[in-house]
């Protein structure tokens, strides 16, 4: 026969075994990789292309747009990178310093240096998708 003391011992092993919930894997993995690397990747990659595309496209609709005389610099500092550097130095930059607005408060706020790269990358593009578009409806003749 068992003691007291010992069926007690087991019954409150049992609860307190039964109260934990039973994961297979710990819920922080997913796909075999951490959870968090792998939307921060994605997000990270995502940012990247978003500034690739945004350069090229606004390179590439100032030129148009050069071509066509409508071509105006809205940005002193870029107006001021272009005419030292010359136009395409001068619009990279003009990016570069944008990158750095755009990364020093989320720094200081205390963001992962993933997370202010991400964000540098993605609000440059974002902001160069704007201007390829404005210079796309100054070539068309919509905006004035």
């Amino acid at each position: 026969m068992e003691s007291c003391c010992a069926r007690l011992a087991v019954i409150q092993s049992a609860r307190v075994e039964s109260e934990r919930p039973r994961l297979s894997r710990p819920p922080r993995y997913l796909l075999g990789l951490p959870a968090s690397r792998v939307s921060v990747v994605s997000r990270l990659a995502g940012a990247l292309a978003l500034l690739v595309v945004g350069v090229a496209a606004d390179v590439a609709s100032t030129y148009v747009a050069i071509g066509s005389g409508q071509y105006v610099e809205g940005s002193p500092v870029g107006g001021a990178f272009i005419g030292a550097f010359g136009l395409v130095p001068g619009m990279l930059l003009t990016k570069a310093a944008g990158m750095v607005v755009i990364g020093i408060p989320v720094a200081v706020a205390g963001g992962t240096r993933r997370l202010v790269a991400t964000l540098m990358c993605a609000g440059v593009g974002l902001l160069s998708l704007a201007i390829a578009a404005r210079n796309v409806l100054l070539f068309l003749g919509i905006l004035l």
